[in-house]
């Protein structure tokens, strides 16, 4: 039997204030540098690495464009002004868990499609350690 679980009901907020109308969130998309220490007497002339910088990389929002919805206003402001804000990620699973961190909005867009809904989607750049709790 599979442990998946939906995941519809995942919310994401800017401090206190949910951002509405979001349809997908992807990341963050951590990295880590990977550092060769690849020597002439290294086992097997295979190359090793050790861990270097982390990154904790970006996150990708998307939804329906509402412009009276207070989180939106508040990318748009973000993404004009350059600030570092504290933002959250509360999955809808079983756990509730949750992926905190600081970041900075890197893009913005509003789409008016002729044939479709008003949408938006904004990247945000992950300044600092994410923090996963369960």
């Amino acid at each position: 039997m599979s442990n998946a679980e939906s995941a519809f009901g995942t919310t994401f907020a800017k401090g206190a204030q949910a951002i509405g109308q979001i349809t997908n969130i992807s990341g963050p998309t951590m990295t880590t540098d990977a550092i060769d220490v690849t020597a002439h007497d290294s086992a097997n002339t295979y190359r090793e690495f050790v861990s270097g910088l982390h990154d904790g990389g970006e996150v990708s929002i998307e939804g329906y464009f509402y412009a009276s919805d207070a989180g939106q206003a508040a990318l748009i402001t973000d993404a004009q002004d350059g600030s570092s804000d504290a933002y959250t990620i509360t999955y809808s699973n079983t756990d509730a868990s949750t992926m905190a961190f600081n970041a900075i909005v890197t893009a913005m867009t509003i789409e008016a499609p002729v044939d479709g809904a008003f949408r938006f989607s904004a990247t945000l750049k992950v300044t600092g350690k994410p923090t996963f709790t369960v």
